[in-house]
């Protein structure tokens, strides 16, 4: 056991954060808990220089001492809680992580900054496509109602964070190794001969693709009962999957064919593949970082801010 950490300022964050999740995935090979999670500290110190964020001691405590010493079986929830916003609604926002607990940052991909936004207040009138409720609220039948809690019925609300819909009753979500079937199990796990397990790696036990993790960053397919890679163009796809292409279903057998280049025409559809757009009938390359966009979809990286593509690692909007 390492020991309760000290205490750690905002902006030594990331890589307190990052050594706890590297012991995690040392002592608990597989669990989600231990994956490597975006961290942006540059910009999380300056926003704690500006006084938009603030690290909660006693949560940030909990969540690096859950990661470290933790028990296998017991999810780091304090995490999620560690960072705080500080901005009221009307002030600005660039990472999204600045708004203050009854705010949001609205999204508008042409500018930079963004604005923090007041969320619905609970029990008045929501839309599923507007301003979002309370973290503990969600939008049912058009008001934003409570989350229900552990051992509560689920019929009439959504359960809490951390829980599921078991037989009519919110119950925790099963942590590794706890029974499963009816219960659900916690994110990053999934429910393999009855019991939550990790998500399988190459060559894992799996009864469907979605009990296998991520293989090299790309979707992984479960075939013959073991978790595999997507096929690539010219293989067959049985599992009518495929990796950077299209499984021709009309093909006997089902076959990975390449999607069009950038200049040749769409597909039936508008289709193009994850790499471009179907732009009048003609497929064109979506923008690399530092490209003109107007939407999510105008990029590589589904990221456009400020008007313009943004890397995976960077913020939507920079942090002046």
């Amino acid at each position: 056991m390492g020991g309760a950490p000290g205490p750690v300022a905002l902006d030594g964050w990331c890589a307190a954060l990052s050594q706890a999740q590297q012991a995690r995935a040392g002592r608990c090979p597989g669990d989600p808990a231990g994956a490597p999670s975006a961290c942006l500290q540059p910009a999380l110190a300056r926003l704690g220089q500006q006084g938009a964020l603030a690290l909660r001691d006693a949560d940030a405590a909990a969540c690096l001492t859950a990661l470290r010493d933790g028990p296998c079986d017991t999810p780091a929830t304090a995490c999620g809680a560690a960072l705080e916003g500080q901005v009221a609604a009307g002030g600005p926002c660039a990472l999204g992580l600045e708004c203050a607990p009854d705010a949001w940052c609205a999204p508008d991909v042409l500018t930079c900054p963004r604005t923090c936004e007041a969320r619905v207040a609970p029990g008045a009138a929501c839309d599923p496509l507007g301003a979002p409720c309370p973290a503990d609220h969600a939008c049912v039948a058009g008001l934003c109602t409570a989350r229900a809690p552990a051992g509560a019925a689920c019929d009439a609300a959504p359960c809490a964070a951390g829980l599921g819909c078991v037989a009519g009753v919110c119950a925790p979500l099963g942590a590794r190794g706890a029974a499963c079937g009816a219960a659900p199990c916690a994110p990053g796990l999934t429910c393999l001969d009855g019991a939550c397990a990790p998500l399988g790696d190459l060559g894992a036990p799996c009864g469907a693709s979605t009990d296998c993790a991520l293989i090299d960053g790309a979707v992984p397919v479960c075939e013959g009962g073991r978790c595999a890679a997507l096929p690539g163009p010219g293989a067959p796809c049985y599992e009518l999957q495929c990796a950077d292409a299209r499984c021709a279903v009309e093909a006997t057998p089902p076959t990975c064919v390449a999607w069009p280049a950038p200049g040749a025409a769409c597909l039936p559809g508008g289709r193009c593949g994850p790499s471009a757009r179907c732009v009048a009938d003609q497929c064109v390359a979506r923008g690399a970082p530092g490209a003109v966009c107007t939407a999510a979809a105008d990029c590589a990286t589904g990221r456009c801010g400020g008007g313009l593509c943004r890397a995976a690692d960077a913020p939507l909007c920079p942090v002046e």
